[in-house]
């Protein structure tokens, strides 16, 4: 109503005197409608029209126009052109910035939005930094793990870093520079700078006044993601520095995004669904992306049909991985149904998956729901068993049941250990305690520890450096028994070569218990004697896998014989801080840790005792640790497969 009024008035005998000033208003009134949402736009619009009735002439509508805008902008503390941070004040900028206040060594108070889910967004505006000495001009942080409190724990994600004090830009992640940073000197200019920062499919690149600074491909860039937000904030280096930024638009998927300042009760959104059988087994892997705008942790259930989707009636229930409660936004989560657990020797075409999320808040939109089929049979044979076939240098593997296959690249027997949540840890010793609760994802474990044979079949397909033979032979004196004399990087390169990995200490002690609650050994609570385990030196060497009866998942010599190497580093403190939830000690992501093994220089965890040690040794919870470096005849290890391998 107030915008066609203002059209008629200018049409008046008065507008060739005043068209300077009124085409200035304009502009003005609609920069502030720009600017403005919902009830506060409205009020704008009833202001204008008031205004225009009672003016009476255009000169005075002007003027009461203009200081109409001003009052109003004072009133709320908006300004359509930019907000500037104030000495001693943190202001927000729009809806997606806040400053840090201009003290120095002040953390700051960070304001971080949730953005939608997108394979690329892009970020621009502009800075200004005042020239002062020291400042950090502009951080950009983009998918932190969890709501940010201070600068340093926006850091723990990527940051974007328009840096006065380094003279340079720098493109980090968890605070280390994933690329060297790129000098800039004068990035402290005393004047507006133009930054923009773009993301597509892992490659970052980094603008300076509009020339492109940096271009990096991130490979792990999917797996670093969740609780998705994104945010700026700009640190002082004293109180000579100004900060002020202006301008800001997120860009998401190409579409602009403004965040609500309320998002609560979103409903979850899946995408991307895609179901497939592994193949030549009965596992059935089920992927998708999830997201929720308000970040709140997930139900996701699994439902499947057996005729295309016209009933939902399969008894699917052997699920693991991004299943069940308290599941996160993320790309490419990960779901493994057990078809063959659930229904044995079962073919079909027609079988499609539904997944669905719940956030727990009651809406009035459907939670999102996704289905896709899969199309391909499961091929057994008239023993009930699959063999695929076995290509030079493949790696797969054979099923037996339900719960056990052979590795066909080491030969291994391996048994399934459904995930689940124990206690770990005891209250025997300092570096037990506490006793916590910790769930870890389902895998395949070696039911042996990795034999002789196994390791001399490793040696002579890639020419690895061998151990000396008399010594490995004294105590292990046939290729059936456990490989000794190996250090912490030969265990890490024969699980490269089988395609597997080292267990975690969370997952071998989760495997050691069989399934037990709070028992002390891997047989139960009973004291132990030499007819349980290969301990106290009265063999004086190892035996072969299977002398002893096997734990409550089919494992032998989870107590004694040789101590079994793990893939984390070993702190002694670590169980006070640990996570709950597949948690791994030391600085490193297991990433890291399985691509980068052989710079690691920290010592590392090793659990089960040996055929030397004392009973105390051979306890489910015991922790015992060398440098990675370290050889010794009581010294060997097994391999897990984690689902979704």
């Amino acid at each position: 109503m107030g915008l066609l009024s203002c059209q008629m008035i200018v049409r008046s005998t008065w507008f060739d005197r005043t068209v300077q000033s009124l085409m200035f208003s304009v502009l003005m009134v609609f920069n502030m409608l720009a600017s403005l949402k919902g009830l506060k736009k409205r009020l704008m619009h009833i202001l204008l029209g008031i205004c225009m009735v009672l003016c009476g002439s255009v000169s005075r509508f002007v003027f009461i126009v203009i200081l109409a805008c001003g009052t109003f902008m004072v009133l709320t503390r908006l300004s359509y052109a930019y907000v500037e941070t104030l000495k001693g004040d943190a202001q927000s900028v729009s809806n997606y910035i806040q400053l840090t206040p201009l003290d120095y060594g002040l953390s700051g108070q960070l304001e971080f939005r949730r953005l939608r889910l997108g394979e690329w967004w892009k970020v621009e505006g502009e800075f200004w930094i005042g020239g002062g000495r020291g400042g950090q001009a502009l951080y950009i942080y983009v998918w932190s793990r969890g709501t940010p409190t201070s600068e340093n724990d926006a850091k723990r994600q990527y940051s974007i870093n328009y840096n006065e004090y380094t003279n340079a830009i720098h493109l980090k992640y968890d605070g280390v520079d994933l690329i060297s940073p790129i000098q800039e000197l004068g990035i402290a200019s005393a004047s507006w700078r133009n930054f923009q920062v773009e993301f597509r499919h892992g490659f970052f690149y980094i603008y300076l006044d509009r020339e492109l600074k940096i271009s990096y491909l991130d490979p792990k860039y999917k797996s670093r993601m969740s609780n998705i937000r994104s945010g700026i904030g700009a640190r002082t280096g004293g109180i000579h520095n100004e900060h002020r930024v202006r301008l800001i638009t997120w860009t998401i998927d190409g579409r602009i995004e403004e965040p609500s300042l309320d998002n609560a009760n979103v409903p979850p959104i899946i995408t991307n669904a895609r179901v497939q059988q592994v193949p030549n087994t009965t596992l059935v892997e089920i992927l998708y992306d999830l997201e929720d705008l308000d970040g709140d942790l997930m139900t996701i259930a699994i439902e499947m049909s057996s005729d295309g989707g016209e009933t939902f009636n399969v008894p699917a229930e052997s699920f693991s991985g991004d299943v069940g409660l308290n599941i996160s936004s993320g790309f490419d989560k990960h779901i493994i149904w057990y078809a063959g657990i659930d229904m044995p020797h079962v073919l079909g075409v027609d079988y499609v998956a539904r997944v669905t999320g719940d956030d727990g808040f009651d809406i009035e939109k459907e939670d999102e729901i996704l289905e896709d089929e899969i199309f391909e049979e499961v091929p057994i044979d008239k023993e009930g068993l699959i063999r695929p076939p076995v290509e030079e240098n493949s790696i797969s593997y054979e099923i037996r049941g339900d719960q056990e296959i052979v590795w066909l690249k080491d030969g291994s027997v391996m048994r399934f250990i459904r995930g689940g949540e124990f206690d770990m840890g005891s209250n025997q010793s300092p570096e037990e305690f506490p006793t916590h609760p910790v769930s870890v994802g389902s895998f395949y474990m070696d039911v042996n520890e990795i034999t002789v044979g196994q390791y001399k079949l490793f040696i002579e397909e890639t020419d690895y450096n061998p151990p000396v033979w008399k010594n490995v032979e004294r105590y292990s004196p046939t290729d059936d028994h456990p490989m000794i004399e190996v250090n912490w990087y030969d265990a890490m390169s024969y699980a490269e070569w089988a395609g597997k990995r080292l267990p975690t200490e969370a997952e071998w002690e989760y495997a050691a218990r069989g399934g037990l609650i709070h028992n002390t050994y891997v047989w139960g609570n009973e004291e132990p004697d030499l007819e349980e385990a290969n301990y106290g030196n009265t063999i004086k060497q190892t035996t072969v896998g299977g002398v002893y009866e096997p734990n409550g998942y089919g494992l032998h010599d989870m107590a004694g014989n040789v101590w079994e190497w793990c893939v984390d580093e070993f702190r002694g403190d670590f169980y006070s801080k640990s996570g709950r939830v597949n948690p791994l000690a030391g600085e490193l992501l297991l990433e890291e840790i399985l691509s980068d093994y052989k710079l690691i220089s920290t010592e590392r965890v090793s659990r089960g005792g040996s055929f030397e040690t004392f009973p105390a040794f051979i306890r489910v919870s015991f922790r015992d640790s060398r440098p990675p470096s370290w050889k010794f005849n009581l010294v060997g290890f097994r391999c897990i497969i984690p689902i979704g391998h």
